[in-house]
């Protein structure tokens, strides 16, 4: 465990074991819905993105959810009254992984809370992984061997060794995000698995669409997240609606009920644009959701703030997990938010820059 967590880890159990938690959250509905942002729930997975937390960290999450917030579905948003009363609170998945179903939905219905899940639906349509699960399971398969990667603009060898593949997976997916677009994303893939043989990088983790009539049948909600996890900021218009309304009408069709919720891939303000706005209105869907930290109210529907649960929220073990999450919840950290915000502003910054050449990984 770091200092930084165990800092934190100390810190939110004097504040959560003193009452601090609790004064605060007595104030905590006037300042809006919560909506929090998932995105796995397994054990023991690799997982070079952090996006992942345990099913026991997700049950107490959730059970205190239930206990002192007042859980609602996305279309209660607009219908909650300001006033007294616990805090909204708005549980959200992205991706679609098949350990939602599995891990995430028997605990949602143990306590209650509803929950939506933003899909990508290529992966599920198809049977296979999300492009950057791809390129992940290709490195971890590797056995040592550099990669020459010039061809998509990096300029040293990478050389993958046991040590390094976590590092390097994420630094990969993270380098091709915004520096590739899809067909180079598509040959990267392909180099990799030519170099790497045994990986299974076509193993599908995602749900089945059995699985999600399922979980809405059982009053789960569902929305879109387009039909690749494609950086929209990076497409031209017309890829743009093909990937939102492609994405909307695939599910719409396979559960036979409206979408009207859609979550930016990626999350962050320079991955969608005002066009990319105009088009999901246009299509038919009602609010969209970032992953801007902040609190939700419906005066921007198109730009939800939504708070992403990773192990920054958990405990050691999940000892000190509860207290870690209810001192979140609480906006206890705030400070850390608005760190996180200028990081966000300073990322549009290095995006939005016009800069050529070749980079390397490290």
């Amino acid at each position: 465990m770091s200092l930084k967590k165990l800092i934190k880890l100390l810190i939110s159990q004097i504040l959560y074991y003193a009452g601090v938690v609790f004064l605060v959250e007595k104030v905590a509905s006037a300042k809006g819905v919560i909506i929090l942002a998932y995105h796995r729930v397994n054990e023991g997975a690799e997982d070079p993105l952090n996006m992942t937390i345990s099913p026991r960290d997700f049950e107490i999450q959730m059970k205190y959810l239930a206990a002192h917030y007042s859980p609602i579905t996305m279309s209660d948003l607009w219908d909650r009254p300001n006033g007294k009363g616990p805090a909204g609170v708005v549980v959200s998945f992205d991706d679609g992984y098949a350990d939602n179903y599995h891990r995430a939905f028997p605990i949602l219905q143990r306590y209650a809370v509803p929950a939506i899940f933003f899909l990508t639906v290529e992966p599920i349509e198809n049977r296979t992984s999300l492009w950057y699960d791809r390129i992940c399971q290709s490195i971890f398969s590797c056995q040592g061997e550099p990669l020459d990667l010039s061809t998509f603009g990096l300029a040293d060898k990478v050389a993958v060794d046991e040590r390094q593949k976590t590092k390097t997976a994420k630094a990969l997916v993270l380098y091709a995000k915004k520096n590739l677009d899809r067909p180079q994303i598509d040959a990267l893939i392909h180099y990799l698995q030519r170099h790497c043989p045994s990986g299974d990088a076509c193993r599908s983790e995602m749900l089945t669409w059995d699985q999600v009539r399922e979980m809405a049948d059982a009053g789960m909600e569902f929305g879109a997240h387009t039909m690749t996890h494609a950086i929209l900021s990076r497409l031209d218009p017309e890829e743009q609606r093909w990937e939102i309304q492609q994405s909307k009408e695939k599910i719409e069709h396979r559960l036979g009920r409206p979408v009207y919720f859609f979550s930016y891939p990626n999350g962050g303000p320079c991955d969608y644009t005002d066009q990319t706005v105009s088009l999901l209105e246009a299509v038919g869907f009602r609010a969209a959701c970032t992953l801007t930290p902040g609190n939700a109210d419906a005066s921007r529907p198109y730009a939800l703030p939504r708070i992403g649960i990773d192990e920054a929220y958990t405990g050691y073990h999940s000892i000190g997990t509860k207290a870690v999450f209810a001192c979140e919840l609480a906006g206890i950290f705030d400070l850390f938010l608005r760190k996180r915000r200028r990081l966000c502003t300073a990322e549009l910054k290095l995006v939005r820059k016009n800069n050529s050449g070749q980079r390397s990984i490290g």
